[in-house]
């Protein structure tokens, strides 16, 4: 249940915690902002905005508007003091309604952390939010002691987040030798090199089973998938060769197989040549380049929007500028802005905040015509696809950006 401000101020005057009668003199007011700041860091890493958002955020709330008040004003008064006190209060709050669902579902939470470190976020982020809001549910029950209803989900929970994480690491392990794979039977793997093609399907799934048993044993699972990798191209290789060496009018379907592979190479070679290009255009501070599938994600770290704030910086038009150049030689077929936050406040602000950084970043790029309204959408992530650790001040600002998508 929600604490209200007020009631907390009843609270503190009636049962002589009344900590605006302490003269303002005898307060190191950068102490107990220092050991607030750390305080809730420390909430943080336990999940306390998930578990407890509504307190948490009213402890946040609270903070930087002490610290805000604080920075305005120079000087310590009674109205910061306590502005500190009910911060510190509803972070109590928060840590008692986290520490007691840690204590009833610490397996389920720790399945969820080794989901996102898998990257389950990324790669499904439709299903882990749904995994999230059944987390929200179970808090909920547990908060107010609906025991069976708790027991109920937690099992299922549970498994939701362990299977997210199984195949977040099979996904990140195995999607070249997929597409290598994948390739190798468009050009005829099948009909020209049948043994190789079998041999390197066995090794794809038997990867596939190692994954299954032993999905936290790294060593080995790179062992078998440099293996796969490696059986995987020769395939595609050796499959390229025999298509290409076929004599011209011996057999049609195959002479459209040959042109066809020839067509995907070059085209390919040309995607390849615009990535090394526009990763060339910005600095490593500034971006990180990938490629998924047909889609080229330009991740903009160096963006770094403010705390709670969907605003741009006047340090952010350098990166606008390269990103407004690429956009126009490279967005032709459309793109899409992805806002993102760190995992400070609760999902539902969070995903209100994306999505309005989001939009700023597209209000940027139709302002100065870097590309049509109809072919720019925008999307919000919240805090689902996070580049660093949200535990360092560092890490907090680089979640804080957007990423562009851009169809090749």
């Amino acid at each position: 249940m929600k604490i209200k401000k007020f009631s907390i101020f009843i609270f503190i005057f009636l049962f002589g915690g009344c900590f605006t009668c302490i003269d303002a003199q005898e307060i190191d007011i950068n102490k107990e902002f220092k050991l607030l700041k750390e305080e809730m860091d420390t909430a943080l890493i336990n999940q306390a905005d998930v578990l407890s958002p509504q307190s948490f955020q009213e402890a946040k709330s609270n903070f930087e508007e002490a610290k805000n008040n604080l920075e305005k004003q120079k000087t310590i008064n009674k109205s910061i003091e306590h502005q500190i006190s009910v911060a510190r209060e509803y972070l109590r709050s928060a840590n008692k309604t986290t520490n007691l669902i840690h204590q009833q579902i610490g397996d389920v939470l720790k399945a969820r952390k080794l989901a996102i470190v898998a990257g389950a976020t990324f790669y499904y982020p439709t299903d882990f939010g749904k995994a999230d809001n059944l987390l929200q549910k179970i808090s909920t029950d547990l908060t107010n002691n609906n025991i069976e209803e708790m027991m109920k989900n937690r099992a299922k929970l549970q498994a939701s987040y362990s299977d997210l994480e199984l195949r977040a690491i099979k996904h990140q392990n195995l999607a070249v030798a997929r597409i290598t794979l994948i390739n190798a039977i468009e050009v005829g793997a099948r009909k020209y090199a049948p043994d190789k093609f079998e041999k390197t399907l066995q090794k794809y799934k038997d990867a596939l089973g190692f994954i299954g048993e032993h999905r936290h044993d790294e060593s080995q699972i790179q062992k078998r998938v440099f293996a796969v990798n490696e059986s995987a191209r020769d395939l595609l290789s050796t499959t390229q060769n025999i298509a290409a060496s076929r004599p011209v009018g011996v057999d049609i379907f195959e002479d459209q197989i040959r042109v066809k592979q020839s067509a995907v190479v070059k085209q390919q070679k040309s995607i390849d040549e615009k990535i090394l290009e526009v990763r060339r255009k910005f600095t490593r501070d500034e971006a990180d380049i990938e490629k998924h599938g047909d889609t080229l994600v330009i991740r903009l770290k160096g963006l770094k929007f403010p705390p709670a704030r969907s605003t741009l910086n006047a340090s952010n038009l350098r990166l606008l500028g390269i990103l407004q150049r690429v956009v126009r030689d490279f967005g032709r077929h459309g793109i899409e802005v992805e806002g993102h936050t760190d995992s400070v406040g609760s999902m539902a602000f969070n995903s209100k905040l994306s999505k309005e950084r989001a939009q700023t970043v597209k209000d940027y790029l139709l302002s100065i015509d870097a590309i049509p309204v109809k072919k720019i959408k925008v999307i919000g992530r919240g805090e689902e696809v996070p580049l660093a650790t949200n535990k360092t001040v560092e890490g907090r600002s680089q979640n804080r950006r957007a990423d562009i998508l851009i169809k090749l």
